[in-house]
């Protein structure tokens, strides 16, 4: 909730560079989590009840973070929300009871493109 009092914070004050930053310190703690666990290992060592812990508590975040990087880059994250499995992206008014009724969906094959190249 301090990442969302912080978020609330920066919009209001109209302050992009400090609501970003915030938004990747998230992601780069995903990023560390993700390489930590090792989740393919985990998979091919058939420890499958952790594989799918990581993989949830990585996804759930990546959706956390595509509902706080809507406002920035909304046609990207609507997209990486499709990508996800919602018909609609996630406002960040919603990530305060985000995950109190967990919905797994299937996850359709997709292009893995969110930016364009330059």
């Amino acid at each position: 909730e301090n990442v969302l009092a912080n978020v609330d914070k920066f919009i209001d004050e109209l302050k992009v560079k400090e609501l970003i930053e915030e938004i990747m310190r998230i992601v780069f703690m995903l990023n560390n989590y993700f390489n930590e666990k090792e989740p393919w290992k985990l998979a091919k060592n058939k420890q499958y009840k952790e594989f799918i812990k990581v993989m949830f508590n990585s996804f759930e975040t990546l959706i956390f973070i595509a509902a706080l990087l809507y406002p920035v880059i909304p046609k990207a994250m609507s997209t990486l929300f499709k990508h996800l499995g919602y018909s609609r992206s996630l406002k960040i008014t919603e990530l305060k009871d985000y995950g109190k009724n967990i919905d797994f969906r299937k996850l359709e094959k997709v292009k893995p493109i969110l930016f364009a190249k330059l």
